[in-house]
């Protein structure tokens, strides 16, 4: 017998049932060791001057822990199957250590999505535990502690009963606070604008007045505004210059952890929490066509990357649904600049193809079937074509004032055949360079500056 250790109960029952016999999965439900919450539970070395962590079972945890060794001494081969990131490797350490193994010794293997064909290719491509990675998850735990173990009853015993601190949340109440003195502190101010409408109903712009240029705080009062609606008025305007342009709107990238919040928050009304907790479930497992199945690739990745293998079928599917002219004549890439992204791992993507959301809608819940939706469409926006804008411009010019009036036209809706366009057209009427132009209306009108805005949920996250 073969024993697979996996993280949730979840994933545990889609692998048991990819593999069959000959294979015991068992989940440890989270990390089953840690720092002694009676205790700091971390001396100092005095000869190398480290940190050295202290490690205990807690009682809740007891009874899986002694399920994992009774599961142990009857394997064959014992397979470390815990998530691909900094606290799934060292949960696995964990428990090699709960189970009184050498962690050097028991194969590790990993995989970014719980289909049949990515467990067998995992377990023919064993690795062992990430040292560096396990060392990285020890650190940022001993430094939880050590903040949040002295700051926690300083915070208790001189502002409030029940307040806590730590490495990470005392960081985030810092922005909060900042933000909100940013708030307080803020002085609104006055500006104005000379709201115009040229005949044929065209909104624009005033750029120019008496040869300087205008911008969004010049008109500082009523009194400048007045003088200047007056200016206007008696201006007599010739269309000077009519500009057309070609402008392209790039695709999105896939989705990562982060980008996926925030666009669940803004679009779907999902928190975070909310999003995650989807997530998870699309990636653990859900009832599919061929049996329960992941659908989406991991969900905590910080990676834009996607496989080869993915690429190519989503490109073969673009063709078949749309045709060739929305397909890019090369895949596209996508990388992150930032030094400390996982670019082992892949973005979040769906894992069958064939599982379009019209097939999702007949096997997952409601709030599942949008959150797939947002993912399967933006995988496959990703490697369209661009959309593609006739963006017009029309400059009225008088003796003291000058407007700028645009437009655009879709010309090629390209990855918007998926996602739908986010502007409508806004279209300027057929015009003739050196025309006379008249105003239709003038109007000032009063604005003030606003605060920034709080953090939202979404927002606080990125």
């Amino acid at each position: 017998m073969n024993l697979i250790i996996v993280e949730s109960p979840a994933k545990a029952k889609t692998i048991k049932n990819f593999l069959g016999k000959g294979y015991e999965v068992i989940a440890s439900k989270g990390h089953i060791r840690d720092l002694p919450k009676s205790r700091f539970g971390i001396t100092l070395d005095e000869e190398s001057g480290h940190l050295v962590p202290t490690y205990s079972v807690a009682k809740e945890n007891a009874a899986i822990v002694k399920e994992i060794k009774a599961l142990a001494k009857k394997a064959d081969t014992i397979y470390i199957a815990t998530d691909e990131d900094r606290e799934g490797e060292a949960i696995g350490w964990h428990i090699a250590h709960a189970m009184k193994k050498d962690p050097a010794t028991l194969p590790r293997i990993v995989f970014h999505e719980i289909t049949k064909t990515a467990i067998k290719h995992a377990l023919e491509s064993a690795r062992t535990l990430d040292m560096d990675m396990i060392n990285a998850q020890q650190a940022r735990r001993m430094l939880d502690r050590v903040v949040g173990y002295k700051l926690s009853p300083l915070l208790a015993s001189k502002i409030q009963k029940g307040l806590s601190g730590g490495r990470v949340q005392s960081s985030t109440l810092k922005l909060v606070v900042d933000r909100e003195r940013e708030i307080q502190a803020f002085i609104p101010v006055e500006y104005w604008s000379i709201d115009t409408v040229f005949k044929k109903n065209i909104d624009a712009n005033l750029i120019v007045h008496k040869g300087d240029k205008i911008t969004k705080m010049t008109i500082e009062n009523k009194e400048q505004a007045l003088a200047i609606e007056k200016s206007v008025n008696a201006d007599n305007f010739i269309i000077s210059k009519i500009e057309t342009k070609e402008r392209k709107s790039a695709t999105p990238p896939p989705f990562m952890t982060s980008t996926l919040q925030q666009t669940a928050s803004s679009k779907l009304g999902f928190t975070p929490k909310r999003t995650m907790m989807i997530a998870q479930s699309l990636y653990e497992g859900v009832k599919t066509p061929d049996g329960t199945s992941g659908v989406i690739t991991y969900m905590r990745t910080d990676s834009l990357n996607l496989a080869n293998e993915a690429v190519n079928g989503v490109r073969d599917v673009i063709e078949s649904r749309f045709g060739k002219k929305y397909l890019p004549k090369d895949p596209k890439v996508y990388t992150k600049k930032s030094k400390g992204a996982q670019e082992a791992h892949e973005a979040i993507r769906p894992t069958m193809l064939s599982f379009t959301p019209e097939v999702a809608q007949s096997f997952l819940k409601a709030d599942e079937i949008k959150l797939y939706r947002l993912i399967y469409e933006r995988f496959m926006a990703c490697q369209m074509e661009d959309a593609r804008f006739e963006q017009q411009s029309i400059i009225f010019t008088g003796k003291e004032n000058e407007y700028r009036a645009s437009g655009r036209k879709l010309i090629f809706d390209g990855f918007y055949a998926v996602t739908g366009a986010e502007d409508k057209d806004k279209l300027l009427p057929t015009l003739t360079k050196g025309d006379k132009a008249e105003t239709q209306s003038v109007k000032p009108e009063q604005h003030f500056t606003e605060p920034p805005a709080r953090y939202s949920e979404a927002k606080i996250r990125i």
